[in-house]
């Protein structure tokens, strides 16, 4: 599974919209399932997306300052922190408060990489589209069912980008705190302030977008009734030699995830 994760700052210093050729036009662009890349009568966000956002959730700031470097420091962090999370919770050790359980223990989870597709597309949202708010089709061929979380911090202190990287990504993770049935982790919830009543000297946003997303009736991850990685074996992987993620699949860096597969 592959991510992408950016975050800027708010500072004087204007960001101009760019637009993706890429993306305009893909009516009748077919995935490698056969089906759209974007929904009937749904026009990528990437075409033109100042008119795809228009009036939605903007900054709170028209004036944004440069993208954080995705230096190699940078993207070590981001994984980290994101496998650190997903190895708890293949391990059965992520309890939701609203529910009163934990979440089942994954058979059959990935360790995420990094994805330079995903980068671009997340970079794209914040600079172009310039709001924090979940657009309609960030699709790609390879990407059919592509994910996305977006997040902002709104501070009077200054923080570093680490500081930011890791207070976002905290507030992703615990929303697993909404989670009412653990059974049943689609049920998850995105939780968005839409509200803004207080003036801040500084606000940190991030982009993440994945290879994959919530999609109704198909299985995030492939339980086991007791031990974490059971199942690697259906994608010919084994069990993930860093100690750190012990309960996570070992990844292919060249192998995509089966998508044709609702099963996971």
């Amino acid at each position: 599974m592959r991510l992408i994760f950016f975050i800027t700052f708010l500072l004087n210093l204007s960001t101009e919209f760019v637009h993706s050729w890429k993306y305009c036009g893909v009516t009748g662009l077919k995935n490698p399932m056969g089906g759209p890349i974007c929904f009937e009568g749904t026009e990528h966000s990437f075409c033109n997306p100042k008119e795809r956002f228009e009036e939605k959730a903007l900054y709170f700031s028209e004036q944004i300052a440069a993208f954080a470097p995705t230096t190699r420091k940078f993207k070590r962090i981001v994984l980290q922190i994101h496998n650190e999370y997903r190895n708890i919770v293949a391990g059965g050790k992520a309890h939701s408060k609203a529910s009163g359980s934990y979440f089942p223990i994954a058979g059959r989870m990935r360790e995420l990489i990094w994805d330079d597709e995903l980068e671009y597309n997340a970079k794209l949202h914040l600079a172009a589209a310039k709001m924090m708010a979940h657009d309609n089709c960030r699709n790609t061929v390879r990407y059919i069912l592509a994910g996305q979380n977006l997040g902002a911090t709104a501070t009077d202190n200054k923080m570093t980008v680490l500081e930011a990287v890791v207070d976002q990504l905290k507030l992703m993770f615990d929303e697993k705190d909404l989670v009412t049935d653990t059974s049943k982790f689609a049920d998850k919830l995105r939780s968005e302030d839409k509200g803004q009543a207080k003036v801040y000297l500084y606000c940190y946003y991030l982009a993440c977008h994945y290879d994959f997303s919530n999609v109704s009736r198909w299985r995030l991850y492939k339980t086991h009734s007791n031990t974490p990685g059971a199942h690697c074996s259906e994608w010919k992987v084994g069990k993930n030699p860093d100690p750190r993620y012990s309960n996570l699949c070992e990844t292919t860096p060249n192998e995509l995830f089966d998508y044709s597969n609702k099963n996971g």
